[in-house]
């Protein structure tokens, strides 16, 4: 079994090697002295900024990225989830941040038959788990979400939702004590979730040919975000196929492997509504009334009492938006009020100390926090 191998992190020429090969360097060491290197700075940095890993990350960040990467689903002419050549069966999860629950996980893990190797992550605190899965590449987002419920199921953790490119990158590691078994069996797809369709037009969606139309009014690279979004919108009204061929049509500069991608994991915020609003944007003006907006007359919206639980700041049941510069202590806020609602019974909801420091740029100043003796959940 083949694999893809990268010299870094910046580079997307790739290289065969064989899945053992790369298997055995992992385990005796090719890379070792950059790895100690990388866990040495790594374990440093931690013990400077305990509660802070995203320092220990930055401050390794450079030298992972110098080390050669490992495509591990399989062969591709070049890095680039369209690039594909042959799918290996293989999916790498990353598990991150394991820490003091590394060796249980570990040992956790070790119980799963579909699991093909696992060795230590690059900084040492996480791991790289290889699952067998079905070599098909059409199937390598149901193999992620198969992988991901059986991870969970087994040891308790979450794996990074970036595992779900194809092309995902695996630095390199050194472990000695790298678990191997050729024997592993594959585990089986799970469907793909049906995602509800959001309607923001009233009628029937648009043809084939309206949907041609309009597309000649999208500019065919009108910014990353906007093309990201034109695939998932066209394949909202249409089949696959049809979408693909009218995208190819669009912008004939895209691989058509690109947009199937796209297709395959769309957006569930985007739908056909946004492509006829977007190309309204750009001077397309429907024929006849098919497509037509749904507007609503504000008048008769009528207004609700708002049931608080602590005014003005938080209110029973509603959406509310917590907003400030960075280190402004939102997140302590927030995780401060979920604290306190997670609480059983009747719980105090009082803050100390009663002043909050909001830093502005070099200058403090003092937000009165929220006062009350006690709430009743």
């Amino acid at each position: 079994m083949k694999v893809s191998v990268v010299p870094n992190a910046t580079d997307t020429k790739t290289r065969e090697r064989e899945v053992v090969d790369v298997l055995r360097a992992i385990r005796d060491g090719a890379v070792k002295r950059q790895i100690e290197q990388i866990r040495n700075r790594f374990e440093l940095e931690r013990q400077v900024f305990p509660n802070d890993i995203s320092k220990a990350k930055e401050a390794v960040s450079a030298l992972k990225r110098a080390l050669a990467a490992v495509l591990w689903s399989g062969l591709f002419s070049e890095r680039n989830n369209a690039a594909l050549l042959q799918h290996s069966g293989i999916l790498c999860a990353d598990l991150d941040g394991l820490n003091g629950d590394l060796h249980e996980t570990r040992a956790r893990l070790l119980n799963s038959p579909y699991l093909r190797f696992l060795f230590l992550s690059p900084s040492g605190d996480g791991l790289k788990a290889g699952f067998r899965v079905l070599a098909d590449n059409a199937k390598h987002h149901a193999s992620f979400l198969a992988v991901e419920k059986h991870v969970l199921e087994v040891a308790g953790k979450k794996i990074d939702g970036q595992c779900k490119d194809v092309a995902r990158m695996c630095f390199m590691s050194y472990d000695p004590e790298l678990f191997d078994n050729p024997g592993a069996i594959e585990i089986a797809p799970l469907p793909e979730p049906k995602r509800p369709q959001l309607r923001v037009y009233d009628g029937e969606k648009p043809s084939k040919a309206q949907i041609r139309e309009m597309l000649k009014f999208v500019p065919t690279n009108p910014g990353y975000e906007d093309w990201y979004r034109v695939p998932s919108m066209v394949g909202d009204a249409l089949n696959d196929d049809d979408a693909i061929e009218l995208l190819k049509e669009w912008s004939a500069e895209k691989k058509p492997g690109e947009y199937a991608e796209k297709l395959r994991h769309r957006l569930k915020d985007v739908h056909v509504g946004s492509l006829i609003h977007l190309a309204q944007k750009h001077g397309w003006k429907p024929k006849g009334a098919a497509l037509s907006y749904a507007f609503v007359d504000l008048q008769t919206v009528t207004s609700q009492a708002v049931t608080w639980i602590e005014e003005p700041f938080l209110a029973r049941g509603e959406l509310h938006a917590l907003m400030g510069l960075g280190g402004s202590y939102k997140g302590t806020l927030t995780l401060t009020w979920a604290a306190e609602f997670s609480r059983k019974g009747s719980t105090s909801f009082c803050f100390r100390p009663r002043i909050l420091l909001i830093r502005r740029s070099n200058r403090y100043s003092k937000l009165p926090l929220p006062t009350c003796d006690s709430f009743t959940r």
